[in-house]
């Protein structure tokens, strides 16, 4: 006689293998690291995700579905003048540069398997043009409100700052002190002076 399948939280088991995967990343992270962290049996994770990929997979969707909603309800929150877009920018940049290496799964990602997983690079590639175009429509409103000075391309400044928020979990991981990453942030934020 066989014992039911212990039942468990999809939802619980996807954060704490995202949680995981944001830690070590995705080679380091064994399916026996996702059986501990998650509380899952082996077979019940296969059963639910499929393989660690298909898991990962998930995870990182979770990931870039979440900070594209908290960066679009921040935009969409009031009508952003450059005073807070530079503010938000800067919690941003503090959220995505503290904790541990792996702060951010986009950066990590990127360097780990984005380059050699076409599926992995394209859902990438639509997160950071997803980012991209909410601080260029920002960009674009504050400089029709008079706000900000003409800027050349709205959208090379979006990708510039995009760029950089992503780049301050490498530096993180690389060890750069709180003083060096202030430096960057302040050097990124002068296209919007």
């Amino acid at each position: 006689m066989t014992g039911r399948p212990r039942q468990f939280d999809r939802e619980e088991a996807l954060e704490r293998a995202l949680e995981l995967f944001s830690e070590r990343g995705y080679a380091a992270t064994s399916m026996a690291d996702l059986v501990e962290r998650t509380g899952v049996s082996k077979q019940s994770l296969y059963n639910t995700f499929g393989d660690k990929r298909s898991l990962f997979l998930a995870a990182l969707d979770r990931y870039c579905e979440r900070t594209d909603a908290g960066l679009a309800g921040e935009l969409a929150r009031a009508e952003v003048d450059a005073c807070a877009l530079r503010g938000l920018y800067r919690r941003l940049a503090k959220a995505v540069s503290g904790g541990n290496a792996n702060s951010c799964l986009v950066a990590a990602t990127s360097m780990e398997v984005g380059g050699s997983d076409c599926e992995i690079a394209a859902r990438l590639r639509t997160h950071l043009e997803r980012t991209r175009g909410r601080f260029e429509a920002a960009i674009e409103r504050c400089v029709a409100s008079g706000d900000l000075k003409q800027v050349k391309s709205p959208r090379a400044v979006a990708g510039h700052l995009t760029n950089t928020l992503n780049g301050l979990g490498v530096l993180r991981g690389g060890g750069a002190t709180e003083a060096e990453l202030e430096e960057v942030v302040d050097v990124a934020l002068s296209v919007l002076e």
